[in-house]
Order: structure tokens, then sequence, then C-alpha cells
């Protein structure tokens, strides 16, 4: 039996243990748990484990590095499985307790309110990522679980966003765990930067032995162009969500307004619906059209 992923099992279940208790406690005395607003406070309460529970599982291969204990890795999908039942709770009590199990209410919610369409777009981005999460999966995709994995990192920029528009006290738990996100992607780019130099500097050696010294120019000449259209890429990304959250989304609102869009007027859906979407088209698009570039300059990760 493995007694660390029981350990690990026992304690993800701890704030699912803790909040039935509290239920508990609110049906002995209304009132004295959840507050004025129990559906607010609960759904809140599974939101704010949904993404700890994210963050936790980005930080398990970082962690495993740097503790030198590879063995950690193996209780990163338990970690992934318990965020998904920690967001699909917290939108099953969304959709109970506060939209009362309307399907139209939800809907005026997703047109009417950003956080809302945010919130459920990472909902929508985890359940391929737990379906696919077993090993014969990921034999059975290959590479392409990877590339499909890494759509945690756009899930949990989401969910950072869908928690900014909610608060309503202060933005410090979205800067908070956003500045957590930010260090996570910062490393593991730091280490497949690293890794690809060192790769490279390999083939350098074993090129310069059979070819000469002149051998490794065309290996640094890749990995320049590589970079060049890498951040080419991004630049138009950031220029294309630029164009469409500020110039559509507030310079040209008011013209754009004149025009109606499923009911609503345009510039208004874009500063709060149409950008996101753009947002979340551009991320895969980004990946997609990444991948491409790796594979054309030979730097794909492995």
């Amino acid at each position: 039996m493995d007694w660390g992923r029981a350990a690990l099992w026992i304690v993800l279940s701890g704030p699912f243990a803790i909040l039935a208790w509290d239920f508990w406690r609110e049906i002995q005395t209304p009132g004295t748990v959840f507050g004025a607003d129990p559906g607010e406070a609960v759904t809140r309460y599974l939101g704010e484990w949904a993404i700890r529970g994210l963050m936790l599982t980005l930080a398990v291969s970082p962690a495993a590095r740097a503790l030198k204990r590879p063995r950690l890795v193996r209780y990163r999908r338990l970690c992934g499985l318990f965020a998904f039942a920690y967001a699909l709770a917290h939108f099953g009590a969304y959709f109970a307790l506060l939209a009362g199990l309307s399907l139209m209410a939800v809907l005026e919610d997703f047109a009417e309110r950003p956080y809302i369409a945010a919130g459920s777009a990472a909902l929508l981005g985890l359940v391929p990522l737990a379906i696919t999460s077993t090993r014969r999966w990921q034999r059975r995709l290959q590479r392409n679980w990877r590339r499909l994995h890494r759509a945690v990192y756009a899930i949990g920029a989401l969910a950072c966003l869908h928690l900014a528009w909610l608060s309503k006290g202060g933005y410090g738990e979205a800067a908070l765990y956003a500045g957590i996100l930010i260090v996570l992607l910062g490393e593991r780019v730091v280490r497949i930067a690293r890794s690809k130099r060192v790769v490279g500097a390999q083939r350098s050696v074993a090129e310069r032995g059979s070819s000469g010294a002149n051998a490794e120019e065309p290996r640094e000449a890749a990995h320049r162009a590589h970079w060049r259209e890498n951040l080419r890429l991004v630049g138009i990304c950031l220029a294309i969500w630029f164009g469409v959250s500020f110039g559509c989304g507030v310079l040209l609102v008011d013209v754009l307004n004149q025009v109606q869009f499923g009911g609503f007027q345009l510039g208004f859906w874009f500063a709060q619906q149409g950008s996101i979407y753009v947002f979340v088209a551009l991320i895969f698009f980004y990946a997609w059209r990444v991948a491409k570039i790796d594979r054309k300059h030979g730097v794909e990760e492995d």
C-alpha cells in the first residue's frame, strides 16, 4: 500500500470534511457558520480550495526537482484530480445555491458577468486534463499529452482572472495566486531553456569533433532563429489582445455599441465577453503555433 498517497488523499479531502461539519453546525444553529449569505460563502470556499489545489498541482514538479525527490511527481495526478473535484463542486454550489438550478440564470450571468465566463472557461479547460490524466492516455497521446497538459498554466491564469474580477475588497488574494503562478511558470521556462542549451552544447561538441570548430555555428543560428520567431509570435498575440481588449472594448466602444450582437451592444460585448474569448483562443493558438516552431528548429521538449 502506498502510505504517502493515502496520507495525501486524507489531507486533500480535509476541506470537504470541514465543509460537511460546517453544514451540520449551520443546520443546528442557522446563521452562525456561513453568515448572512450561506450560498455565496459555500461557493467561495470551494472556489478557494479549487485554485489552491491547482497551484499545488503546478508546484509538485518544481518541488520534486528542488528537493531532488523525483518520486514526488507521482502525487501530481492526485493533486490535479482533487483540484478538478473542488472546481466542479464550486460550480455545482454556484448552480444550486446561487443560480437556483436555473440554466437561464446561468446563461444570463455568463453574458453579463465576465468573471463567470472566465471561471467557466477554466473549468471546461480542466475537463480534458482530468480525462487524459491516466497513464493509458499518456501512452496514447505520446508527445501530444505534454502539449495538452501545458494548458494548465492558461487555466491557472483564467482562475486568477476569475478571482480578481470576483473580488470586492481588493485584489490581494488574486495577486498572490497570480504571483505564485508566474513563479512556477518562470521556473518551467528557465528549466526548459537551460536543458535546451545543454543539449545544444552537447550536440555542438559532437559536431565539432567530427566536422571541425565551425560545426556549432548552424546550431547557434537555429537557436537564434527559434528565439526570434517566438518573440514575433508573442508580439503578434499581444497586439491582437491589445487591439481587441483596449481598442474594441475602450477606444471604439461608442462606435461598436451601435451594432447589436446576440442582443447586446457590440462594444459592451467586447469589453465584457469578447476580450475573454479572444484571450482563450490566443492561448490555444500560441500553443499550436509554438509547437510548430519547435519542430521546425528541432528544439521540441522531450
